[in-house]
């Protein structure tokens, strides 16, 4: 029993870290459809010439970059979620086995 018990506690680890990373996921995004698109809103208004079209592609540019990363850690959760899964039912099958063996 204290081996199923180690193997819950691992896979609780690993979904407890997928969350957290859909989490950031989910605050990158926000960051980069709402805070950012609102700071470039405000800039436009009070900011023009060539200085400030060029600065305001810099920001697109991170603010697409932004969305990427949101994007890549958000898939990354979900690999992560989709190992620990596949991890926790092997455990558990080798477990019973092990303990069909010792019987």
């Amino acid at each position: 029993m204290q081996a199923e018990k180690m193997i819950q506690m691992e896979y609780r680890k690993a979904l407890n870290a997928a969350e957290r990373l859909q989490e950031l996921a989910g605050q990158l995004q926000r960051i980069s459809e709402v805070e950012m698109e609102s700071r470039i809103s405000d800039l436009k208004k009070a900011w023009t010439g060539p200085a400030a079209e060029q600065y305001m592609k810099k920001l697109f540019l991170g603010k697409t970059g932004t969305a990427e990363k949101a994007g890549a850690l958000s898939r990354a959760a979900d690999a992560l979620l989709t190992a620990a899964k596949r991890q926790y039912a092997i455990e558990l099958i080798n477990l019973k086995k092990a303990e069909s063996r010792e019987s």
